[in-house]
Formats: C-alpha cells, sequence, structure tokens
C-alpha cells in the first residue's frame, strides 16, 4: 500500500483549521495573537506565497518522506514498510502597523502562532479522527522551530516566519 501524503497534510490541515474557529476554545491556533489566523493553507511558501491580506496564516508542506523495510514478504509490494513524513508547517505573520521601538509584536505573534501550532498537534499525535483506517500513524511529533524574517526586494515590510519541522512516523 501507498502512504497517502495527501490525506494526511489535509488532516493537518484540518486539525489547525477546526481549532481555529471557536476563540476561547482551550487550545485556540489565534490565542494571544495580535490577529486571528486568516487561513490554513497547503502551499509551499516558496513557490506560492500567501497574500499580505491573508496573514496570519500557516501552511503546511513536505519535501521528503525515509523508508525502512520493516517485513520480508514474497512480494515487494506485500512488505511492510515504516515511513518517516516530514511535514513542514510554517507561520507567517506580517504587522504593517508596527508603532513602537522597543518591541518588534510580529515576532512575539510568529512566536505564540507557533507555541499554538504545537499544542494543538501534540492533543492528537495519531491524527485518528481525521485519516480513514488505512492511514496508520502511529505518532507524530513537532520536532523543533526556527524563525526568520524575510522581504521582497526594497520593501520595509517584513514578514515573520515560524518554520516548524513535524515527523509523522507511519506504518504502511
Amino acid at each position: 500500500m501507498v502512504l497517502d501524503i495527501v490525506q494526511i497534510k489535509d488532516a493537518v490541515k484540518a486539525l489547525l483549521e477546526r481549532e481555529n474557529h471557536i476563540a476561547g476554545n482551550p487550545r485556540d491556533l489565534s490565542q494571544d495573537l495580535s490577529a486571528r489566523v486568516k487561513g490554513v493553507f497547503k502551499l509551499h511558501p516558496q513557490r506560492f506565497f500567501i497574500q499580505g491580506t491573508q496573514l496570519p496564516a500557516v501552511t503546511i508542506y513536505t519535501d521528503r518522506k525515509s523508508i525502512s523495510p520493516q517485513t520480508i514478504a514474497t512480494t515487494q509490494l506485500a512488505a511492510k514498510r515504516k515511513s518517516v513524513l516530514t511535514l513542514f508547517v510554517a507561520g507567517v505573520v506580517w504587522n504593517p502597523t508596527m508603532n513602537t521601538f522597543d518591541t518588534d509584536p510580529a515576532d512575539d505573534d510568529c512566536e505564540r502562532l507557533l507555541e499554538n501550532v504545537e499544542e494543538i498537534l501534540r492533543s492528537e499525535p495519531q491524527l485518528k479522527d481525521l485519516t480513514d483506517d488505512n492511514v496508520n500513524i502511529l505518532w507524530q511529533m513537532p520536532t523543533g522551530v526556527e524563525y526568520q524574517n524575510f522581504s521582497f526586494g526594497d520593501e520595509e515590510g517584513h514578514y515573520r516566519v515560524g518554520l516548524m519541522t513535524l515527523d509523522l512516523t507511519v506504518f504502511h
């Protein structure tokens, strides 16, 4: 059986969207941000950038999967495999109305957003209610976050990006 990567990304997206609709949820994606998250996407941010009017936002993408054999079988198709699918969850924040010189609210929002994402993901380690029975996620675990700044050309507006690495271990 092949690994349904699209379904797994859809499940992570659905989980984050579910936890963003109601302010005051125990796990709220937008908790303590200066503005509510406007969208959760499945776009690679280096290929399709999210418009400034849709920020803050979260996007999910992947660029790798490791595979190792787990059983010996009479055919390649019958053999079970263990895959570690690495997803990246990027939180993108832009604060165009910065009015202070001693702190950067966009940095604060980006850090809070990724902490909220981590808390939500840790609450659903197997994504059981969001995938069908053919997807056997043993566990998923955020393994690190990098924070970056970037701007376009000579523009003065700088975007803040938190890039979380999420490893999902799946038997298939």
